[in-house]
């Protein structure tokens, strides 16, 4: 039997709003203690993704500090989710077996590939080999 995204994803996904601004985004980060939020369109339509990251660019740091310092650094008020979202996303359809979602590449465009998706590429082409 093929487990299914849908047997083990979750389904009351907290999203933002491309259009929202970015601080409202990042207190409903803090409040779900999270670190990376679903970016959908005014029609659900799933657009990015923002990460804490994304936050940390679009915040202004006083001189003299670090953006480790967040209680100094502040978010402008007119800085929008979408102008600081990572996109495109790539994603599985929900009635998609786990195996293929797992196959799918995990990619940082700041810091290239991850180690994972290097080790998975490097296992698959070993496999091949046999």
């Amino acid at each position: 039997m093929k487990f299914k995204v849908e047997q083990s994803a979750r389904q009351d996904v907290i999203a933002a709003l491309w259009s929202e601004t970015l601080a409202s985004a990042y207190q409903m980060m803090k409040m779900l203690d999270c670190r990376h939020l679903p970016v959908i369109s005014e029609t659900g339509r799933l657009v990015g993704i923002l990460s804490d990251r994304d936050v940390q660019r679009g915040m202004i740091v006083p001189l003299a500090t670090t953006a480790d310092l967040y209680p100094k650094a502040e978010i402008p008020e007119d800085a929008l989710v979408s102008e600081f979202m990572s996109s495109p996303v790539v994603s599985v359809d929900r009635s998609d077996s786990i195996s293929k979602a797992a196959r799918l590449p995990v990619f940082d465009l700041r810091s290239g590939p991850s180690r994972t998706y290097w080790h998975n590429q490097e296992s698959k082409k070993k496999r091949e080999r046999k």
